[in-house]
């Protein structure tokens, strides 16, 4: 734990690692034909509004490692050189504006006597995640979006979102928004932004829950689990990832750090293991421990 970790940190017979938990966290927004956020001039436009690494910051104290893509920073199929959109409250509104949207009396878009308006679910026992679409909120009201956050049961009304025909446990209408963890493998190979698991009425659990569909990272997605050279397929989710990344389909925040303490006397027999990755003892067969002294 993040308490305790910073208890010992510094003592001399442990040694920690650091690196990205598998879970990372993600504003998931439904992407059907009808919805709010099938527009992506609006998922743009969120991701603009708000300044993403203070909020993470304020949310996590610190301890959220900010990101752009699903893929964890340590591994080798990271893209690294991925926007990372600064806060433009004028570009957003010129985004917004561009979908047919004008600006309300109240200062919230309305188009077709629509407001740009919608809840936002979050596990309501998770205090950082509640913080965090809090002050997401707060920061999209000046671009004229309003969200409100409902703080909801897990298992009631949450759970629900995860299945088609994805309505909000005790509610009428499909989520358009919902703020999750999502689980990262080992591999960069993720089925749930392919077409192919997209939810329906014959597949009402599949993994694209989202409804995320591009033709592109299907290819990606295709080509990547058809490969077993590691260079090719780094290259190939790198695309993916840039891909990602110019259509939004949900607004990635942070990963927490995850803090193993070892023995400081654990090395590698032909030098030093790499403490910020998850894979640090993969290779298990040069773990050995040294003698203190």
């Amino acid at each position: 734990a993040p308490e305790i970790y910073h208890e010992l940190r510094d003592a001399p017979s442990l040694q920690f690692t650091s690196y990205p938990e598998s879970t990372f966290y993600l504003l998931s927004y439904n992407l059907r034909e009808g919805r709010l956020f099938a527009d992506r001039n609006l998922r743009a436009a969120v991701e603009l509004c708000i300044d993403k690494p203070p909020t993470v910051d304020a949310a996590t104290d610190g301890e959220g490692e900010v990101l752009y893509t699903p893929i964890e920073p340590g591994s080798w199929a990271f893209e690294p050189d991925l926007p990372r959109p600064a806060r433009d409250v004028e570009e957003a509104r010129g985004l917004i504006e561009d979908s047919g949207w004008v600006e309300g009396p109240d200062g919230i878009y309305t188009r077709d006597g629509n407001r740009l308006a919608t809840d936002v679910f979050v596990a309501s026992n998770d205090t950082t995640r509640v913080e965090f679409i809090d002050l997401v909120a707060e920061q999209v009201r000046d671009c004229g979006i309003e969200l409100t956050v409902i703080p909801a049961d897990i298992e009631t009304v949450l759970a629900p979102v995860l299945e088609f025909p994805h309505i909000p446990g005790g509610y009428e209408d499909p989520y358009d928004a919902v703020f999750i963890g999502f689980v990262r493998n080992f591999d960069p190979h993720d089925p749930t932004w392919h077409s192919r698991t997209i939810s329906s009425a014959e597949q009402p659990a599949g993994f694209n829950f989202m409804g995320f569909s591009n033709q592109r990272v299907d290819e990606l997605i295709d080509e990547g689990i058809r490969t077993y050279d590691q260079r090719e397929r780094a290259r190939i989710y790198r695309e993916m990832q840039q891909v990602l990344a110019e259509e939004r389909p949900a607004l990635f925040a942070w990963s927490a750090p995850t803090h193993e303490a070892l023995d400081a006397r654990i090395g590698l027999t032909d030098g030093e293991p790499n403490l910020s990755a998850r894979f640090w003892f993969w290779e298990l067969e040069k773990l050995v421990l040294r003698d203190g002294g």
